[in-house]
């Protein structure tokens, strides 16, 4: 996002990852001197806007919906339609006078299938998962194919699976076989090796 807000897109990150790291850690939001900061946390309770849970950051036309440990209240308290909230605000934002104020926004979900990346994965158009070539991945990429296709099923039908990289890539007979497999799983997807 930081290489493509150059180019003159306007681009928004969404912390959609509880953890206290990621995205929030380097890209800091810019908060405004007084008044409440909000972050993802905010819009699944209904206390703001997705508006008004963005923030500038320190990269110009690049904002971020910040977000921190808070936001595993979701996954425990599971507010009314968790499922489609963060779907429903990208809506009601797209239907504001002028249209949607960001051309391009990207949702970084966490690693784990929790009902917050499940709600990020009904607001998304594509997905982009990183897997790291070993055996243990082989299985989470198995465990990630059904709740996939069930999203693609019941909460957003036109959710594509845009690429899977498969990063740590050696050049073994297991890698290759990793590779066949996503292939196979995903046809629509470019399989890319890192």
């Amino acid at each position: 996002a930081a290489a493509r807000a150059p180019a003159g897109l306007r681009l928004r990150l969404v912390a959609a990852d509880p953890q206290d790291a990621a995205l929030p850690a380097w890209l800091h939001a810019t908060y405004p001197g007084t008044g409440p900061r909000h972050s993802l946390r905010s819009v699944f309770f209904d206390e703001c806007t997705l508006a008004q849970a963005t923030y500038p950051t320190q990269f110009e036309r690049l904002h971020i919906v910040p977000s921190s440990v808070d936001l595993t209240r979701v996954e425990y308290e599971r507010p009314i339609g968790v499922e489609q909230a963060l779907a429903a605000a990208l809506t009601e934002e797209a239907r504001q006078p002028g249209g949607p104020p960001y051309d391009v926004t990207i949702i970084d979900g966490a690693p784990s299938l929790g009902v917050v990346t499940i709600a990020a994965l009904t607001a998304a158009d594509e997905a982009i998962v990183p897997v790291k070539v070993g055996g243990l991945d082989m299985l989470g990429m198995a465990a990630l194919h059904r709740p996939l296709r069930s999203v693609q099923r019941k909460t957003n039908p036109r959710l594509r699976v845009g690429a899977v990289f498969l990063t740590a890539w050696d050049k073994s007979s297991f890698a290759r076989q990793l590779a066949a497999q996503v292939s196979a799983d995903y046809p629509e997807a470019a399989v890319v090796p890192v």
